[in-house]
């Protein structure tokens, strides 16, 4: 499995955050730029190509291909999304510039999720996902009955979680909010869920429609310092 990597330049040891494109997968201009950016501010950003067990390994979609990253993500079960999880995390903690006991994860639409049942693992302390789909409907790539939100209440999440979401987002709708909220709300760990004034992918820079410059710098801001505050940007 292919797994890209952002780093800081400057010497040092750094949290590690494992990180999840979403559907269209990591090649794309704004996944790099949100993984620039989060590098940018003190963090080792390991990204999993998930879709490896049935595409190149360096295979991305263009936005205009959204059939074909739907059919990829199809094909895609919770098992192999997990398993790619588990090796990157495995993979961050051989890093020289990764602190030990620093790990999170971050993750957008899919990845939102991925980020979600990442920090299930117990190395995770902190996790970041942005408008995460498939929670509360227990759905994940080609997979149905998926246990990530189950999970939480009983403790399965030992860090803690912020998670971001749209005011209209018409894939995370209120009903779906709502169950987000009361599963983390019967979890004994952490969490904050922020409302921002955007639909779904109101983060993606190159996306006229959905993009809210304003509301995205605002998520962006949350969520590192919610991340930077539990994992310490440097030693």
């Amino acid at each position: 499995m292919r797994i890209d990597i952002a780093a800081p330049t400057v010497p040092g040891r750094y949290p590690g955050l494992v990180f999840f494109a979403d559907i269209f997968g990591n090649g794309t201009d704004p996944t790099q730029r949100a993984m620039r950016r989060f590098a940018g501010h003190g963090f080792v950003v390991a990204a999993p190509q998930f879709y490896h067990r049935h595409q190149p390994p360096d295979r991305f979609f263009p936005f205009e291909d959204r059939d074909g990253a739907m059919n990829a993500a199809a094909a895609t079960l919770v098992d192999d999304f997990d398993a790619d999880t588990r090796a990157t995390i495995d993979y961050l903690a051989t890093r020289s510039d990764v602190r030990h006991g620093a790990l999170g994860a971050t993750g957008f639409c899919i990845g939102g999720h991925l980020a979600v049942r990442a920090a299930l693992q117990p190395e995770i302390k902190a996790t970041a996902a942005f408008y995460p789909t498939g929670l509360p409907q227990r759905s994940l790539g080609g997979s149905t009955e998926v246990d990530t939100l189950t999970r939480v209440p009983g403790g399965g999440i030992a860090g803690a979680t912020f998670i971001a979401l749209g005011l209209y987002d018409a894939h995370v709708e209120k009903d779906a909010i709502a169950a987000i909220y009361t599963g983390f709300a019967l979890s004994p760990s952490p969490f904050l869920i922020s409302m921002y004034d955007g639909g779904h992918a109101f983060m993606r820079d190159n996306d006229e429609p959905r993009y809210n410059p304003s509301e995205a710098d605002r998520a962006y801001h949350d969520a590192i310092a919610f991340l930077r505050e539990r994992l310490a940007p440097l030693d």
